[in-house]
C-alpha cells in the first residue's frame, strides 16, 4: 500500500501544473469549493497526509475520538480502497487525470475518510484546513515535539509521502 499512496499523492502533486485536472480533483475529494489553484492543491496534499500520520499515531484496538472519530485499527480500515488496485504504474496524464491517476486518488480519499469523515458527519472537504488535527489544537503538540520528543520528523524518498 505504501508504494500506491505514494504514486497516488505523486500523481496529485503532478496536478499543481494540469489545471484541466483540478475539477476532476475536487470532485473525486467533494472539496468544499473549486480547486483554483495549485495552492490547493498542496493544502489538499497536507491535508490528507495529516490523517495516514494521525491515523498511525492513534491505531488503537478500539475506536477512538481523540483527534477524529476513528474506528478501532483505523490503519487496517484504510488499507482496504487500495486491496484491487495492483502496483503496476502507468505515465502520469498530461491534462485529464488517467484512469489510474483517478483510481489511486479515489482510493486515497476512501482511505483518509476513515480518519476525517468515519461517521459521514462531513458534506465535504475544506480545502484550506492543511493541518487536519480536527478536535485538537495542533499547537501544543508542534511544540512538544519540536522541544521533547525524540522522534524522526520528515519525509524522504523511502517514505509514502512526496519526497
Amino acid at each position: 500500500m505504501p508504494a500506491l499512496v505514494k504514486e497516488g499523492f505523486n500523481a496529485l502533486i503532478s496536478t499543481t501544473e494540469r489545471q484541466s485536472a483540478w475539477p476532476q480533483v475536487a470532485q473525486i475529494f467533494s472539496a468544499c469549493s473549486a480547486v483554483s489553484s495549485a495552492n490547493d492543491i498542496w493544502n489538499l496534499y497536507y491535508h490528507l497526509s495529516a490523517a495516514y500520520e494521525f491515523m498511525a499515531e492513534l491505531d488503537y484496538p478500539e475506536p477512538a475520538d481523540f483527534l477524529e472519530p476513528m474506528p478501532a485499527w483505523p490503519v487496517k480500515e484504510a488499507v482496504k480502497p487500495f486491496t484491487d488496485i495492483s502496483e503496476q504504474a502507468e505515465p502520469a496524464g498530461t491534462d485529464e487525470l488517467t484512469t489510474r491517476e483517478a483510481q489511486l486518488l479515489s482510493a486515497i480519499a476512501e482511505s483518509t475518510n476513515v480518519y476525517f469523515n468515519y461517521t459521514g458527519q462531513y458534506p465535504c472537504t475544506n480545502l484550506s484546513d492543511a493541518s487536519g488535527e480536527g478536535n485538537l489544537d495542533g499547537y501544543g503538540w508542534n511544540c512538544l515535539a519540536c522541544n521533547q520528543l525524540a522522534m524522526p520528523i520528515g519525509f524522504g524518498p523511502d517514505s509514502m509521502f512526496y519526497d
